[in-house]
């Protein structure tokens, strides 16, 4: 575990780094050497035990809010407004950091107006499940990973290649719900959340169901910090040897 200053140092480190030039091969490193960050954040919001009723409305929460092109990530606290019917809230572990949050941060990719939250390499613990989500096999307390989000409708989603969601660019990238809405507000104004979905840059966060993959039985709970880029990192930065070896 780290502390906040140091996961705060980090971040702005990585956003005065020519990071975002190189975005496969820099994200791949970066998950390489740092898996990690958002550990810190269980000192100021402690865990929900089994006697602690869990919020859904107005749940308040630390995050890395950036609140214009160039300027910093952040740390405040923000409120979540209500679990959506087909969101899980979950406690955000361990996050990755991504060439596309930097991107975004520094200003660089003009899709998303800010203030915002970013974060798409979530790991954490589900504390609450919305009446709607349709996977009846995850239950509270489950360890998970986050993902992208996706429409769930286009024929590449009814295909299994979510990947090529047509909705995929304003799903992922405007940070709002499905239904133009953000759940996040800080002072009582808007700020972009659901980033791929997911805004794991935030302690608890509403994740859509389509993000979330159960880590299997087995799994130790020290390991799960490493698999918390899996949602992006390994896999882009696994497509670009091997597509340097298919074109060889």
């Amino acid at each position: 575990m780290i502390s906040n200053n140091i996961a705060s140092e980090y971040l702005q480190l990585c956003s005065r780094t020519s990071y975002y030039k190189k975005p496969r091969s820099l994200c791949w490193r970066g998950i390489s050497e740092v898996a990690i960050t958002i550990t810190t954040f269980s000192k100021r919001i402690r865990p929900a035990t089994a006697m602690e009723e869990v919020k859904t409305k107005n749940v308040e929460t630390l995050a890395y809010v950036v609140h214009g092109a160039g300027e910093p990530f952040k740390l405040e606290q923000v409120t979540l407004d209500e679990l959506a019917a087909d969101e899980l809230l979950v406690d955000i572990e361990y996050s990755g950091i991504c060439a596309t949050d930097l991107g975004f941060q520094a200003g660089k990719i003009k899709l998303c107006p800010y203030p915002a939250i970013f974060g798409h390499e979530g790991a954490g613990k589900i504390l609450a499940i919305g009446e709607k989500v349709q996977n009846k096999d995850w239950k509270v307390g489950d360890r998970v990973l986050l993902s992208m989000n996706y429409c769930q409708k286009c024929k590449f989603c009814r295909s299994d290649h979510p990947a090529d969601c047509v909705e995929g660019t304003r799903l992922h990238l405007f940070g709002l719900r499905d239904n133009g809405t953000t759940a996040a507000k800080l002072n009582g104004a808007d700020v972009r959340f659901h980033f791929f979905g997911q805004s794991s840059f935030a302690k608890r966060s509403f994740v859509h169901e389509t993000c979330v993959v159960k880590v299997p039985d087995g799994v130790k709970d020290e390991d799960i910090a490493s698999l918390a880029a899996m949602g992006c990192g390994y896999q882009t930065g696994i497509f670009e040897p091997s597509h340097d070896l298919d074109r060889k």
